[in-house]
């Protein structure tokens, strides 16, 4: 027998042997998944209330596989005082040019698109390149104009 054969195997081998093991046993990602994606996560203006959180016009585009062409958007921000939006969502397919557009008046609140907010279920895009085109008007003592959000997300 050689040398080499009599020695035990040596903490670098081991830890190959265990990364490899632990690779071939970790799951695979679900391609079925749903996926969620922001869409001008960036926008933020000014709150209506002086001391309050900032605004936040961005979307949560949710997206799944076994759908092909179909969206789910979240919206709504956070605010420590209640305050009312109108806002108004352009979606448009630029590989098509197809387009629509949807208002919603919610309220924001401590939770956000969980506690106030809006969700638009199931609006078929069709497949390609999606725009999305988030405006506002908030209402409290006054009306203020939120910033105009836009973002992009591809859609299968």
């Amino acid at each position: 027998m050689s040398v080499a054969a009599k020695r035990s195997a040596g903490p670098l081998t081991v830890g190959i042997v265990v990364i490899a093991t632990l690779l071939a046993l970790a799951p695979a990602a679900n391609a079925d998944a749903p996926v969620s994606r922001d869409v001008a996560p960036g926008c933020i203006g000014l709150s209506l209330n002086i001391i309050d959180l900032p605004y936040n016009g961005g979307v949560v585009v949710r997206t799944d596989p076994r759908q092909p062409g179909l969206i789910t958007i979240i919206g709504g921000s956070n605010s420590t005082t209640r305050y009312l939006s109108d806002a108004t969502i352009t979606i448009t397919n630029e590989t098509t040019n197809a387009s629509g557009t949807t208002h919603r008046r919610y309220v924001h609140t401590r939770g956000g698109s969980v506690g106030g907010g809006y969700i638009i279920p199931d609006i078929y895009t069709g497949p390609g390149r999606i725009s999305i085109t988030i405006t506002a008007i908030n209402h409290g003592l006054m009306a203020l104009s939120a910033p105009r959000c836009h973002g992009t997300v591809f859609v299968r």
